[in-house]
């Protein structure tokens, strides 16, 4: 369960890296965004930005001083600020936080850092205008971007090991079974389909666009139209919807979107729990077809963890935490959404446990050449398309029924098949072909689909 830290639902660091007991990178990766720790510093990032962009736009300006220090450097000097976020950093704003809200924790500690570096001018533009539900869900935005990008990279680098396997085993045929009917593949064929299906997955995921609502403390855009000065004294006005707008979409690179749309937390955050969901059913199809074919993939037989389902543990969690987020999304509860969002982490963070699992198993697949060459070789009623094929080309409609019922008896062997091809009144070369064909010389082909 995610700890509540003064209003916000936060997964405590050691929850998350606690996932990576096996594989400690998992932590490593997610921790610095699903903590604390994290989302203080998403959530500050957010307001350096929002300020850094109103000096960028001439409503708020750097000190005279500090512009002829660093010349035309200075505004990207002001902006080194935004990734100095540290231990002591949290430990302030939680002072703070003790003695008043927690927006108004951020604006007093953006102060304090603003005057000891000589810009007090700059204190009374911090979070102008702004909302702190809007600010919250800019930082959500964020930390979703940042942990997307991690699965993503988890993915991809399952889909590379895959590859690698395709390739080695491009040519290996065997059995495989569609709708309970044998036919003859290969291996690389099969591992190819594969990475087809999770590089769709992961690229739908990298597809969802991020829409935000950022319109002002009082959702009409502070209603009005803001006159300030620009440096030579000249009058500018500042339309207040499209500077949200070009903050939104130019600045942080989401999706702008009016008060009469629905928000981030009700449309974008349900497209990203869905889209995981549907990854980790392609990971659970990945992990049953490496079962199923445990007997052509030798190595896997006496893998421990591969027989206790550690993956399908492992997918069935992030699945859990994932549907009861978006459940919780559905009741449009702001106490629940933050729930959601403190879950998150730990969903992803199963998700890719699952992935560094399926990608160990993957490492270790090695072909029992000679038994699935038998076993691909003993596979005659793949043939039997083939030779339907040809009697529905030559209209013999009695014999496709005998086939039919040859097929249902399971009278299927090389010698059943031969005996009625040979009884077929079709012409010379057509029998000499169904004849020629065996179980392996009708996959030769598989390998280049």
């Amino acid at each position: 369960m995610p700890k509540k830290v003064r209003g916000r639902f936060v997964y405590d660091n050691l929850v998350i890296r606690s996932l990576g007991d096996n594989y400690p990178e998992i932590g490593e990766q997610l921790s610095p965004h699903f903590s604390e720790f994290g989302y203080v510093r998403h959530r500050l990032e957010i307001e350096y930005w929002w300020l850094y962009f109103l000096i960028v736009k001439g409503i708020a300006r750097l000190p005279e001083d500090y512009i002829k220090t660093h010349g035309e450097t200075s505004q990207d000097k002001f902006l080194d600020q935004i990734y100095d976020f540290n231990d002591a950093d949290l430990s302030r704003i939680n002072e703070l936080e003790n003695q008043v809200t927690e927006s108004k924790a951020y604006e007093l500690f953006m102060a304090e850092k603003l005057k000891k570096q000589g810009m007090e001018a700059l204190v009374k533009f911090v979070h102008l205008g702004c909302s702190d539900a809007e600010m919250d869900m800019c930082a959500h935005a964020s930390i979703f971007n940042d942990s997307k990008e991690i699965l993503i990279e988890a993915v991809r680098e399952l889909n590379e090991q895959i590859a690698a396997k395709a390739d080695e085993f491009k040519d290996v045929q065997y059995r495989e079974f569609y709708a309970f009917e044998p036919y003859v593949t290969t291996i690389g064929k099969e591992l190819m389909g594969w990475e087809d299906r999770l590089a769709d997955a992961f690229e739908f995921l990298e597809g969802i666009d991020i829409a935000l609502e950022f319109s002002g403390a009082a959702k009409n855009y502070t209603t009005f139209e803001m006159i300030r000065k620009d440096a030579e004294g000249r009058e500018i006005i500042v339309d207040w919807k499209e500077l949200c707008k070009e903050f939104i979409e130019g600045k942080l690179g989401y999706t702008f979107i009016s008060t009469s749309d629905k928000k981030f937390n009700n449309d974008s955050a349900y497209q990203i729990f869905n889209a995981i969901i549907e990854l980790n059913r392609n990971l659970e199809s990945l992990y049953k077809w490496l079962g199923k074919n445990n007997t052509t993939l030798y190595v896997l037989r006496d893998d421990v963890s591969f027989h206790h389902d550690h993956v399908l543990y492992s997918i069935k969690l992030s699945n859990a935490i994932l549907t009861k987020a978006i459940t919780s999304l559905n009741e449009r509860s702001f106490k629940l959404n933050s729930f959601a969002f403190g879950n998150i982490g730990l969903a992803i963070g199963y998700s890719m446990k699952a992935i560094k699992q399926l990608a160990e198993f993957i490492s270790k697949i090695h072909i029992d050449y000679e038994s699935i060459k038998i076993d691909a070789s003993a596979s005659w009623a793949s043939l039997v398309h083939n030779i339907r094929v040809v009697l529905k080309l030559n209209d013999l409609t009695e014999e496709e029924e005998k086939l039919s019922r040859l097929e249902i008896e399971g009278k299927t062997s090389k010698q059943e098949l031969h005996e009625f091809v040979r009884s077929l009144d079709i012409s010379h070369e057509d029998k000499q072909m169904l004849l020629a064909l065996t179980p392996m010389s009708y996959a030769n082909e598989a390998s280049s689909w």
